[in-house]
């Protein structure tokens, strides 16, 4: 009696599968219709002009056929949302009604404020990439929401600064040469620090000079002076966090750095193509655009279970769906299911 029902189970899978093999993510995506109406509401937007002929919906851009999309319908009240924008500093992508933060602002998490990307010490915050751009000693303290400096430095000149030894007090910088080339003493505070480009030694009374990406090193603190929160010392090389990469960006007195910046994924956040652009990858080896506010799995790609994107087609992605179905069953049936296939 079981048998039957797990046969009962295969014959109907493999007929899903068998109308589902031929549709690829490259075909236009197709749904019945009596009326344009019922194309529009679902696909149309400035770009795209969707239409009902001969039962199914067709879009169209430039006098293109294209494929369908539907429209991601999101509250107003969202960044990613549909235009007007209430936000402070969100502004309306007019050709797609959606909702953006404007340039060099960012999304908050629950997407209902856009935030400065890059704020200094003393400045409000929600998150610590905000206080760690070209300062990796930096993070949002949430308790009060401002950019401090962490635990062991202090601010001197916009920038932190590693501490010493805060019992002995200075009133010069020859007070503070018994700590090695790079100490200097922070007058105000009477505290003797390294200065920008040097950092304190984990277990010494000792400023050490911080190292760019590659560098060789002690601590992770070198690494992060210069290139950022995310790097770390590894086998005595600087390096980068796990998820994290390495990337060249210029700094505010034209320097050329590489700093470590996270690896971009599936459903971040997005104004351009350029914004979901994987580093680590090849031009050709890119899986990810922008849509609609979101880096998503570009066409001939597509994704199981929110993970990445992967090469195939949505063929591809129902069999793999319905071979992982069939191991429930048990591997009889992923054996027939296979042998049906090839």
């Amino acid at each position: 009696m079981m048998k039957s029902k797990y046969l009962y189970i295969i014959i109907k899978l493999l007929t899903i599968f068998q109308a589902l093999r031929a549709t690829t993510q490259d075909e236009i995506l197709e749904l019945q219709c009596t009326e344009n109406s019922q194309c529009s509401s679902l696909y149309q937007n400035s770009e795209i002009k969707a239409t009902c002929n001969n039962g199914t919906c067709e879009c169209m851009s430039n006098n293109q056929t294209v494929q369908c999309k539907p429209k991601i319908v999101k509250l107003n009240n969202i960044i990613g949302g549909a235009c007007p924008c209430p936000q402070p500093n969100a502004e309306c992508f007019s050709t797609q009604d959606i909702c953006y933060c404007a340039k060099d602002y960012l999304p908050s998490v629950d997407r209902r404020r856009c935030l400065r990307e890059k704020q200094g010490i003393d400045e409000p915050c929600e998150e610590d990439f905000q206080c760690q751009y070209m300062q990796g000693y930096a993070e949002c303290n949430k308790a009060i929401e401002y950019c401090m400096c962490k635990s062991g430095f202090m601010p001197l000149a916009s920038k932190c600064v590693s501490i010493i030894k805060d019992e002995i007090e200075c009133g010069a910088d020859s007070d503070c040469n018994q700590f090695g080339e790079g100490a200097e003493c922070a007058l105000t505070e009477k505290k003797c620090v390294c200065s920008w480009k040097y950092v304190k030694h984990d277990t010494k009374d000792l400023c050490i000079p911080t190292v760019p990406y590659n560098g060789t090193c002690k601590q992770d603190a070198q690494c992060q002076g210069i290139a950022g929160a995310n790097s770390i010392c590894k086998h005595k090389k600087c390096g980068c966090a796990e998820n994290y990469i390495p990337h060249k960006v210029t700094n505010s007195v034209n320097e050329q750095l590489v700093v470590c910046e996270r690896i971009v994924e599936r459903g971040q956040y997005c104004r351009s193509d350029i914004d979901c652009y994987q580093y680590q990858h090849s031009e050709i080896d890119q899986t990810l655009y922008c849509y609609q506010g979101e880096c998503t799995c570009r066409d001939g790609y597509f994704s199981i279970n929110d993970s990445d994107c992967i090469k195939g087609s949505s063929a591809t992605k129902v069999a793999t769906v319905l071979t992982n179905l069939l191991l429930a069953i048990g591997s009889s049936a992923v054996v027939i299911f296979h042998l049906y296939l090839f």
